[in-house]
């Protein structure tokens, strides 16, 4: 933008809130006909690697075969470039198809054992603090690192808040898949 004006970002362009993922975003020169289409052929095995887990009858197939094709395309050096954008997609369709499954009658039965529910809840945000004390000192992870790595959360958010407060991303990252 002009001086003294607010920044305009590109919808593809990694905007600054989104620390820790530049490298997995390509900016708008970046946009070439050949990233789009590893892009897509990135997205199309994705679906490919999902569909293969779920004739296999995996537990959260659509979520493993995707994740399995991105760890074997990482260890194999390929960093593909992902628009930030499609990030919060995926969350979204993820959210909407969780949402589906609370019908009136789960409703009733969540209501039903609220008390244990949060109970549980906080015994395994405890869980996780006297993990990560573990962690701290069998991996020599800082406090932060191990935090983030211990209690439960998704890789790839407490990676991004690992790499916001200048952790160790790749460690937090590799927990919370292994914890998965």
């Amino acid at each position: 933008g002009r001086r003294g004006s607010a920044p305009v970002h590109h919808p593809l362009k990694l905007p600054p809130h989104a620390a820790g993922f530049s490298r997995f975003a390509p900016t708008g020169n970046d946009l070439s006909a050949r990233t789009l289409l590893q892009i897509a052929l990135l997205y199309a095995a994705a679906v490919a690697s999902g569909y293969a887990m779920s004739l296999l009858r995996v537990p959260l197939p659509w979520m493993i075969g995707p994740m399995l094709l991105a760890a074997i395309v990482g260890l194999a050096g390929r960093l593909p470039q992902i628009p930030w954008i499609t990030r919060p997609v995926g969350q979204l369709v993820v959210a909407a198809s969780v949402g589906l499954f609370f019908t009136p009658a789960a409703l009733t039965a969540v209501s039903q054992q609220i008390v244990p529910m949060v109970a549980v809840a906080f015994l395994t945000i405890g869980a996780g603090f006297v993990a990560a004390l573990v962690l701290m000192r069998i991996a020599h992870l800082d406090v932060v690192s191990a935090s983030l790595a211990s209690i439960p959360g998704g890789p790839v958010e407490m990676a991004a808040l690992a790499a916001r407060h200048g952790a160790q991303s790749s460690a937090v990252a590799f927990a919370q898949i292994l914890r998965i």
